[in-house]
């Protein structure tokens, strides 16, 4: 039986073999088109096709395959030299016969596989080859090429997107900062606007009085500076050109010419109100905040604070520089003159005085006594450039701040009224600004999921028709989710808006009636 079976064998591989036409001498020129090829050495079997003066070959996977060409015979198959074998480029393209999609054949033994080509930028589109069904499916399915072909990967404005990214976003590809907030698109986390504002109230005690103040900015600063990427300590972290920074210090400087206050006392004394991390918890760490990062959440350790009333100063132009000392860290502001407490003569001839920041009452030269004696690293801003230096002392008087005029506490009834108002009625507006906030995160999250929607069908393995129908479904809904949000955005940051309103009402400032009617529809009626 052993013997039977191999004489089978063998006489099928002499059959095979002698249908196969031997013509060493045939040139390219003699091959018609759809002929079959190979050469006396290799096996492989390939089909001829000539389009517009190129020539191709494209293998014939295995014998099942050639047999499911009724036209193509064993015996017609041509055997040719390597010369005129090289002479025909490899084609790997092919589509199923009556189908559009273009698919690229890998071929690994008598297997392979199919890649659908969702994009054909870069492929030779005169290789292709028509094939049948059962020639398909002898290749199993492999991931889809071509995607990287879709995009469009230059950035024309240098904001650090890439045009299929500002596509994606909805930005301006030729102008880096869309929504013109200072961020560029590249850095911006609503790149198209939309971000919220951050509201933050503070208060603090100078020269005998109690003041406060409700700051608010929007969240794309804050979150630019989140994301920055940490330096080493320096003077990089003291941002006195920040347009929010440059606004606090112009209302910190105008609020101290009106009162008769020292401008950078005046500062001291809001910084050191903030709330202080210890050392001892977090110490002298390797992940400094920038200044709207602390203003942003209220807190900060040494260095946090010193780089805020640092860069708020400077932006006052008054020149001072960072205080590093072992462990810890400060400021020391410029004076000419020669004020009382502990000061570092620099190299300018200019005296730098002492300025703690990690808790309230400290005043202007007062330093703690473990440092009093302690040689100090002294930062310029913003060079970065460094001097060593000792304090010096000049001793304390009597100090008291410059005073601030006294006040009539005599208040009539109409301003009591006034003031009842309006805090009724700020309250009654922080509740619904919470309920808008909670609206804005439920429709963010509607939108991110939609947009993951998106994102998932166009990296489907599926027909670029399919891709495209679902496409058309899916960002329709994603733009009306877009309208309602930008739609209840505006409306949220109108209600912010409206705490500086209500503001004007107890100080008996004028409110137009579009603040009133806008107000009403609240719920809240200011008589």
């Amino acid at each position: 039986m052993k013997m039977k079976k191999l004489l089978s064998v063998v006489f099928l591989f002499s059959l095979v073999v002698s249908f196969v036409s031997v013509a060493p001498n045939i040139n390219a020129m003699e091959i018609p088109e759809g002929a079959t090829i190979k050469t006396a050495n290799n096996p492989d079997v390939y089909i001829v096709k000539y389009k517009n003066g190129k020539q191709f070959k494209r293998l014939v996977l295995n014998p099942q395959v050639f047999e499911s060409y009724g036209h193509l015979r064993w015996e017609d198959i041509l055997t040719v030299d390597q010369s005129v074998m090289d002479s025909f480029v490899v084609s790997d393209l092919v589509r199923v016969d009556g189908q559009t999609d273009i698919y690229q054949l890998v071929p690994n033994g008598d297997i392979g596989n199919k890649h659908l080509l969702v994009s054909t930028d870069g492929y030779d589109l005169d290789s292709v080859y028509t094939i049948n069904s059962v020639d398909f499916g002898n290749y199993k399915t492999g991931d889809v090429k071509g995607v990287e072909n879709l995009v469009d990967k230059k950035d024309n404005d240098f904001d650090g997107l890439e045009n299929w990214e500002e596509d994606q976003r909805g930005t301006d590809k030729n102008n880096p900062d869309t929504d013109e907030d200072g961020i560029i698109d590249g850095l911006d986390s609503h790149p198209v606007g939309g971000g919220r504002l951050i509201a933050q109230h503070f208060e603090w005690n100078y020269s005998g009085s109690v003041w406060a103040w409700d700051l608010s900015f929007p969240s794309d600063w804050y979150d630019y500076y989140k994301n920055k990427e940490r330096v080493s300590h320096g003077a990089d972290y003291v941002t006195y050109d920040d347009y929010y920074i440059k606004q606090i210090a112009n209302m910190l400087s105008e609020k101290a010419d009106e009162e008769g206050y020292s401008k950078s006392e005046f500062a001291v004394a809001f910084i050191q109100s903030l709330g202080y991390v210890n050392d001892d918890v977090i110490g002298y760490d390797d992940y400094p905040k920038y200044p709207l990062e602390t203003l942003a959440e209220q807190n900060g350790d040494c260095e946090d604070t010193s780089y805020l009333i640092s860069a708020i100063v400077m932006a006052m132009n008054i020149d001072n520089v960072l205080v590093e000392l072992p462990g810890h860290m400060a400021i020391a502001i410029a004076f000419s003159g020669s004020p009382e407490g502990y000061y570092y003569k620099l190299s300018n001839g200019w005296n730098y005085y002492y300025i703690e920041t990690t808790a309230e009452d400290w005043l202007v030269g007062e330093i703690p006594d473990e440092y009093k004696n302690t040689k100090a690293t002294l930062v310029k801003i913003p060079s970065n450039k460094i001097e060593e230096k000792s304090p010096s002392y000049i001793p304390f008087t009597n100090y008291t701040p410059t005073p601030s005029p006294t006040q009539n506490s005599e208040e009539d009834e109409e301003e009591l009224e006034r003031i009842t108002k309006s805090t009724q009625a700020l309250e009654q507006l922080l509740v619904l600004i919470k309920e808008s906030s909670n609206q804005l995160d439920v429709l963010k999250q509607q939108l991110d999921d939609k947009n993951s929607e998106i994102e998932n069908n166009k990296n489907r393995r599926a027909s670029s028709s399919f891709i495209s129908g679902m496409l058309a479904k899916l960002i329709p809904e994603y733009n009306v989710l877009v309208e309602q949000y930008n739609s209840q955005l505006e409306r949220y940051k109108k209600m912010l808006s409206m705490q500086y309103v209500i503001e004007d009402y107890k100080n008996n400032i004028y409110i137009s009636v579009g603040d009133r009617a806008f107000l009403g529809s609240l719920g809240i009626y200011l008589n």
